[in-house]
């Protein structure tokens, strides 16, 4: 590893432990840190798609018992790690389930990890679109059901005994609203029916482009 490689690795690892000093979080036990192979440790942090600045935390967490994280190991172990997760198939999972590239990649694998996580990244787009239209399907449903209670009370008042004759014109102008109200909701829930199966064409569409992809 070049000097200029390292300045700029221990520069990130100095900026994580001034961040993580701030919130006092403890990525290591006690023991871990008594038990800790470095190598391994590294190996799992990339593994797990962890920036390499995580090491800064397990340094903080272990200095409340005088342990000193073994930083060659624990780079090793890493790069090792890095090679082991950065593969198209990982992240193409990423992506699809929204979760954040922290930049771990090696140069000569990172091209076609990060054309997989974009592949992923699509499709997980297409999946909160949908999320977001079925939350408005709900939401004018729920407002339909709510004018329906409405239109309800103002039927039993209308014929109820006491109300007077204004009080009925009233009722009724009520009802001619709420009955606008429930139509223009209707047609806006035929237009979100029909987005979602548009979303869902194109999302069938893309997973299977993907599939031809070998993902």
């Amino acid at each position: 590893m070049g000097q200029k490689t390292e300045t700029h690795i221990w520069g990130v690892f100095t900026l994580a432990a001034i961040l993580l000093g701030l919130n006092g979080c403890a990525s290591m036990s006690e023991q871990e840190c008594l038990a800790a192979d470095w190598r391994l440790v590294g190996y799992e942090d990339a593994t797990q798609g962890r920036n390499a600045s995580t090491i800064s935390a397990h340094r903080k967490a272990c200095a409340r018992i005088n342990v000193v994280p073994d930083l060659d190991r624990y780079q090793q172990g890493y790069r090792e790690g890095a090679r082991q997760y950065c593969v198209r198939p990982t992240a193409y999972q990423l992506g699809i389930n929204g979760g954040k590239y922290e930049g771990i990649c090696p140069a000569d694998l990172e091209p076609a990890f990060l054309r997989a996580y974009r592949d992923g990244q699509a499709l997980y787009a297409i999946t909160r679109n949908i999320e977001d239209q079925q939350d408005s399907l709900r939401s004018y449903q729920s407002d339909i059901a709510g004018y329906q209670q409405e239109i309800a009370q103002h039927e039993l008042d209308i014929i109820d005994p006491a109300s007077t004759a204004n009080e009925r014109r009233d009722h009724l102008r009520a009802l001619e609203k709420l009955r606008r109200k429930i139509a223009d909701a209707e047609i806006e829930i035929t237009h979100i029916e029909r987005n979602i199966n548009n979303l869902q064409f194109d999302y069938r569409d893309l997973q299977q482009h993907h599939q031809r992809l070998g993902y």
